[in-house]
């Protein structure tokens, strides 16, 4: 791990690192990887224009560009396991034998993000009201995930690097000290987070979908994929019902490709995902003299 940063006048901070992590989590030729940053920062409020001015506290522009690694994933899963000892009947015989628990993949690797972020912090009369507005762009590449397999294996998932994914969104904070007096203070602090998720790459490719493990190019990692609820059938449908092997009463859904079936391969379709659109928290804390009251919401748009 190495660091260098550079302040000049302080107003202007340059800096930069980089970092070789290993995990033993990842195939023989895989556990190592680097991880270089850097990042600018300038203290515009320590410019002459704003070094004497009355309402402004702090303003600091910030950008950074870097990288970060992700080992989650069980340990010894780039490795093939066994289970425990099982009997079992070999031409009339009991014998003793092992099955597999887990299919090791010696090319698992380390998941690594590149995040550019741009941010700024502010402060206005005293710092009594102050917070931090950040937008950022994240993709993650060589996707940790554990990939389904058909029944046949005999192995239910292996372990992964799918593919690639990107964040993108915006995070603020804002904090306004309200009351600041000896015996009496009051504080309130805003959040907001709003974050775009997309898979851009599956399997080195841009194109194809992976159903069975729920993995659509182009849409959130965790969609939902089902069939469209269209109402009840009610009992002036009862022909048009009879069409699809229905009757009134039964669920209706709809025939996306209008074939005149109701059939998993044509007509399910993204329905939404688990993220929420954005989200935000409000927070305040009151005291008086020896006594603290505080109060807290989060809030989250479906």
């Amino acid at each position: 791990f190495g660091s260098l940063k550079y302040i000049f006048n302080d107003r202007y901070i340059l800096s930069g690192s980089i970092r070789r992590d290993g995990s033993s989590r990842f195939g023989p030729n895989n556990k190592y990887a680097i991880f270089p940053a850097g990042s600018f920062a300038w203290n515009a409020n320590k410019e002459n224009f704003l070094k004497n001015d009355k309402y402004v506290s702090n303003l600091k522009l910030r950008a950074s560009v870097g990288y970060t690694g992700s080992d989650n994933v069980t340990p010894y899963s780039s490795m093939s396991l066994l289970k425990v000892p099982t009997y079992y009947d070999y031409n009339v015989t009991p014998a003793n034998g092992y099955t597999s628990s887990n299919l090791g993949n010696d090319n698992l690797t380390w998941e690594k993000t590149k995040e550019v972020n741009i941010g700024l912090d502010f402060g206005f009369a005293n710092n009594r009201i102050s917070g931090s507005v950040d937008v950022y762009d994240r993709l993650s590449k060589n996707l940790l995930f554990q990939q389904a397999l058909p029944l046949e294996t005999g192995i239910s998932y292996i372990t992964s690097n799918v593919g690639s994914v990107s964040n993108k969104g915006i995070e603020a904070i804002l904090t306004t000290k309200n009351i600041q007096t000896k015996d009496v203070s009051w504080e309130t602090s805003f959040t907001f987070t709003k974050n775009v998720n997309k898979l851009v790459s599956l399997y080195d490719q841009t194109v194809k979908d992976d159903i069975g493990n729920n993995l659509f190019i182009g849409e959130n990692i965790h969609s939902y994929y089902n069939f469209v609820f269209d109402g009840v059938w009610q009992e002036s449908d009862r022909a048009l019902a009879a069409t699809y092997a229905q009757k009134p009463g039964e669920v209706k859904v709809k025939d996306l490709n209008n074939d005149g079936k109701i059939d998993a391969n044509n007509d399910r379709a993204i329905l939404g995902n688990s993220d929420p659109k954005w989200s935000g928290s409000f927070s305040t804390s009151l005291r008086v003299k020896g006594f603290d009251l505080s109060l807290s919401f989060l809030y989250q748009s479906e």
